[in-house]
């Protein structure tokens, strides 16, 4: 297996073969026209290379929070993550039983007002 680098090296190999051979065939004698389908060119290469080796680098989505991560971050982070979507878990059943426990108390306070405005 190919390491990033030597994957890389490659790729730039055969980028400068490719580039040698549109030179020859489009070189002709409008010099000016010439350079900057070059640097359009060049950068072009140097933008796809830099695609490929993002594209190439091992990444991990996250099934919970769905952000990418590298290898080495993935496994801990996993655990993170679970850990922080149980907590919220626990957070919004809590704040639903006190979303509940305070409609109740209203509800009570409610009648005990209708209770004692009849009782006078």
């Amino acid at each position: 297996m190919l390491s990033i680098s030597e994957d890389t090296h490659s790729q730039r190999v055969h980028f400068l073969w490719l580039q040698k051979q549109l030179d020859d065939s489009l070189y002709d004698q409008n010099e000016e026209l010439y350079r900057k389908w070059r640097k359009s060119f060049n950068k072009y290469l140097k933008l796809k290379t830099k695609d490929w080796i993002m594209k190439s680098e091992a990444n991990y989505v996250c099934r919970i929070c769905e952000k990418k991560f590298k290898e080495g971050v993935f496994k801990e982070h996993s655990k993170e993550c679970l850990e922080l979507s149980e907590w919220k878990k626990q957070l919004k059943k809590k704040t639903e039983e006190i979303d509940k426990a305070c409609d109740t108390a209203f509800e009570r306070k409610q009648e005990l007002r209708v209770t004692e405005t009849i009782a006078r």
